[in-house]
């Protein structure tokens, strides 16, 4: 905000919300506060965001959700300015910083008090003085002696040094106030905040448990070699029983001939000397039962481990595709049942006017040059949709060929397959780009008839067989926008 438009905005500011009472304070993250006030014309929230990009104040109609306990600085002014009357609202002028006046009435009679609104990019801050101007709490603290200006409990708010002048945001007005106005631009820059904040807290969950599918698989892998190496007891347990009037109760070795290799030679077997001879040779059939039956559970989890790395990187591809906080909830879904519950983040709610999310479709929606429809699941729930309940007979499927990604169905609605060349190459496109396959030209997409396209019995979702296709060779998309 440039010191114009916050001189706009306070003024509207004043006129809104003078004379009237604080009746609640709200933090709904570490930069911004929310001030609710009963005035003229009835409740107004009040909210003002010192983020260290986008820092702005304005009257909002949205209702951010807040943690479950209060944040420190939410404490304080809820203990010190609840019932706080405002006086006016002023912006310092050629600055961009604003003042909320405030008179706070108590067992001492009223007193003023100042929230000070510093808009002033990395150096924004919220903080409220007394009367003095000496600082009683701020969003962003700094002790004295640790930076050029100290702004701590108990120390006076020195005024900040000049800055350079800052152009303001392309903000058109319309029929609306300012005030609007800024709520429509800075509620979207905090709705892609909180998209790529979710996105990004998405993909380490999801990364960090691809990371930790890639260690249990190599040690599954190690615990299999050494189990293939264990059942060798079995032919040293037979080579000891065959040879048992060799064996001597305290030796640590016996050399017997292997008569298993081609031809025969002599092997040494070590031998426990604190056990008998016969305690010897069970000792060595345990150790190849207990490897039979490691090998036995090996079999399952090995290719259960390797389709969970499977999953998980098609889940990844598919958090760097998404588009809308929208689409988050379902991949969160997805990475819960990928990796367990423990393994999700939690996600904000939607930022709406009650703060209601919207239930996001389960595929994306395309629409070719040719005017087709083209849809691409976006988790393994809606790929498994797509094909139930969408897909017609005489539609096309397309998924990436030998590659983790998203099912595509393009609707044909009767065309001939000759005239829609271009529209299925825009869905083999889109099939690539939703998958792991690189980003280059010549990636391998596999075409088939829908109908011809089935779900195994018992199969997970997502999971189907071909029962024929042709395979085309595209380059990964856009060009085409989510209608």
């Amino acid at each position: 905000m440039d010191p114009i438009l916050l001189a706009a905005i306070t003024s509207e500011l004043d006129r809104a919300l003078r004379g009237g009472i604080v009746s609640k304070v709200y933090q709904p993250d570490d930069h911004r506060i929310i001030v609710k006030v009963f005035a003229r014309g009835g409740e107004k929230r009040l909210l003002v965001s010192a983020h260290r990009v986008h820092p702005a104040m304005y009257l909002t109609t949205r209702r951010p959700p807040s943690p479950p306990a209060p944040l420190r600085l939410c404490a304080l002014l809820r203990s010190r300015i609840t019932g706080a009357r405002i006086e006016g609202v002023e912006a310092v002028e050629g600055e961009r910083i604003a003042r909320l006046r405030l008179t706070v009435r108590g067992e001492e009679g009223p007193r003023p008090m100042c929230l000070v609104c510093e808009l002033t990019g990395k150096s924004s801050n919220i903080i409220l003085v007394d009367g003095d101007g000496v600082v009683v709490d701020a969003l962003r603290l700094y002790a004295p002696g640790r930076s050029p200006r100290a702004v701590w409990p108990g120390e006076r708010l020195a005024p900040l040094p000049p800055g350079g002048r800052r152009e303001g945001p392309p903000l058109d007005r319309g029929e609306g106030t300012w005030n609007e106005a800024a709520e429509r631009y800075y509620g979207e820059l905090d709705d892609a905040d909180a998209f790529r904040a979710g996105r990004a807290a998405l993909r380490r969950a999801a990364a960090a448990a691809r990371k930790k599918a890639a260690r249990k698989l190599r040690n599954l892998e190690g615990d299999r070699t050494r189990a293939e190496s264990e059942l060798r007891c079995r032919r040293l347990a037979e080579l000891l029983a065959a040879n048992y009037g060799l064996l001597r109760k305290g030796a640590a070795s016996v050399e017997v001939t292997d008569w298993f290799e081609e031809p025969p030679r002599p092997v040494t077997v070590a031998l426990d000397p604190a056990l008998s001879p016969q305690a010897n040779v069970e000792r060595l059939f345990r150790r190849a039962r207990k490897a039979q039956r490691a090998l036995e559970l090996l079999k399952s989890r090995i290719p259960e481990t390797a389709a969970e790395i499977e999953r998980l990187d098609g889940l990844l591809r598919r958090i760097d595709a998404a588009v809308s906080e929208e689409e988050l909830p379902a991949l969160r879904r997805e990475l819960e049942a990928a990796a367990g519950r423990s393994a999700a983040p939690r996600l904000p709610k939607g930022r709406g006017p009650q703060g209601r999310q919207t239930q996001a479709a389960p595929f994306r929606r395309f629409e070719s040059s040719e005017g087709l429809t083209i849809l691409c699941g976006k988790d393994d729930a809606g790929n498994d949709l797509l094909l139930r309940r969408h897909a017609s007979a005489g539609d096309l499927w397309f998924h990436a060929k030998d590659a983790p990604g998203s099912h595509v169905v393009l609707k044909c609605a009767g065309r001939p397959i000759e005239t829609i060349e271009r529209s299925i190459i825009e869905a083999a496109s889109l099939a690539a780009r939703f998958s792991r396959l690189p980003d280059q030209a010549g990636a391998e997409v596999i075409c088939a008839p829908a109908e011809k396209v089935k779900k195994p019995k018992g199969a997970p979702p997502g999971t189907v067989t071909a029962m024929e296709y042709r395979t085309l060779r595209v380059t990964p998309g856009p060009p085409l926008k989510e209608s």
